[in-house]
């Protein structure tokens, strides 16, 4: 139990990780990556149109007959980490757990629910420390984050010399060029 002394940010911290009232359920991931993860609507309303959406206000404010009933919602595109670091952002403002590694997750979950200061996080994240520029770079024009692909191909050029002897770099050319010729049939 938290103390009225406890900041905002603990009191927040303190429900998304014990997911006391949790109010939403979320199966995330496939398979044996699947975890159920607690969630409180009326926090991600206020953080997400999308969630706003998903969860819309009962005008009547009808009470369910049942008082313990919550609802569970299906996640099968987004990583569980991604998932998380997700809801952290939401309910404590922080990157907690975002990284390097697993940036482009993170990135797709944020603009999926459309979470604005996240998507803003992860653009910003050093380039320098992705283990796969290419792959970031993919990953950041499917999304359509311009700014992110114009960094990684700055980052390309300002290294060719090492880049260009990684197996990824001809994994890079084939799918542009692949690419190109369906843009041009």
């Amino acid at each position: 139990m938290l103390s009225n002394a406890d900041s905002l940010v603990q009191r927040m911290r303190h429900l998304m990780t014990t997911g006391e009232g949790a109010d939403v359920h979320f199966s995330v991931g496939k398979g044996d990556e699947k975890e159920l993860i607690p969630a409180h609507k009326l926090i991600l309303k206020s953080a997400s149109s999308v969630f706003d959406e998903m969860f819309p206000t009962n005008t009547v404010n009808e009470k369910r007959e049942d008082a313990d009933w919550e609802m569970t919602m299906e996640v099968i595109d987004v990583d569980v980490k991604a998932f998380k670091t997700m809801l952290s952002f939401i309910y404590t403002n922080e990157c907690c757990g975002l990284d390097e590694h697993n940036v482009m997750e993170v990135l797709y979950a944020a603009k999926k629910y459309r979470i604005a200061g996240l998507i803003k996080a992860c653009v910003n994240i050093s380039i320098c420390k992705l283990p796969n520029v290419f792959a970031s770079l993919l990953s950041a024009r499917s999304l359509g984050e311009n700014d992110f692909v114009l960094r990684c191909l700055a980052y390309i050029d300002r290294n060719a010399e090492t880049l260009i002897k990684r197996t990824n770099f001809c994994k890079l050319i084939k799918i542009c060029w692949l690419n190109s010729l369906a843009v041009i049939s």
